[in-house]
């Protein structure tokens, strides 16, 4: 599902920051979703600039789900790095 949204705040350890590093465990506050388009398990924010990491072929991730309305699965990958339940 490819969607766009606008990040009102970013925040790390209840306090606002202007920006993190890798590494960093922080909460986004998305605006301007639409109720169906709203991320689900598996799913991946991230900037739409391929400007800004060039390079990047391969990351990882490690997601903690504090509260989840129903049982989550594992995700599988297509090869053409989309995931899906």
């Amino acid at each position: 599902m490819n969607t766009t949204g606008k990040a009102f705040s970013i925040e790390m350890h209840h306090k606002t920051v202007d920006k993190t590093e890798a590494g960093n465990n922080v909460g986004v506050n998305v605006k301007q979703l639409k109720k169906e388009n709203i991320p689900h398990t598996g799913g991946v924010m991230c900037i739409d600039d391929p400007v800004l990491y060039p390079n990047t072929t391969k990351f990882t991730s490690l997601v903690f789900v504090r509260d989840h309305p129903v049982q989550l699965k594992s995700a599988t990958n297509d090869g053409k790095g989309n995931y899906e339940v």
